[in-house]
């Protein structure tokens, strides 16, 4: 990206949150913050584990994350159909199994089976579908 510099937006951030109802990414009313409590172990025998708190840790719910995540215009192009991912060596013929996306996994395709196999709903005929989580932080 052209003309950006992490250190300038920092300074930004920094500086809009010092001012109250400041327009920043955590301004949405979607996000929460609290103070984090963390117990580290002391290596040393017989210790007390050291306190520490954590302030300004912003989060969102999984819930909200779920429901923007899918109202979104872009969950039309989520895959919501399991498939195998196979490679097939061309001078031996073995067959490979590819994991490279989680609708490509076992567990997926294992989630989707038991879904499908369940009664639906009564009166329900809206497509039964595994919505697939991956976690990650920055």
């Amino acid at each position: 990206m052209s003309g950006f510099s992490a250190h300038q937006e920092n300074k930004r951030l920094d500086k809009a949150r010092e001012v109250s109802g400041a327009d920043t990414p955590f301004s949405d009313d979607s996000w929460r913050e609290l103070t984090i409590d963390l117990e580290i172990p002391v290596p040393k025998e017989n210790s007390a584990p050291t306190q520490f708190s954590v302030p300004g840790f912003h989060f969102w719910s999984i819930v909200e994350v779920i429901n923007v995540t899918w109202g979104a215009n872009t969950s039309l192009k989520f895959h919501l159909m399991p498939f195998r991912h196979i490679h097939v060596d061309p001078s031996t013929g073995q067959e490979t199994h590819i994991f490279n996306e989680v609708y490509t996994s076992d567990a997926f395709e294992l989630a989707h089976d038991k879904l499908q196999k369940q009664l639906p709903e009564p009166n329900c005929k809206l497509e039964r579908v595994v919505a697939c989580l991956m976690y990650w932080s920055d």
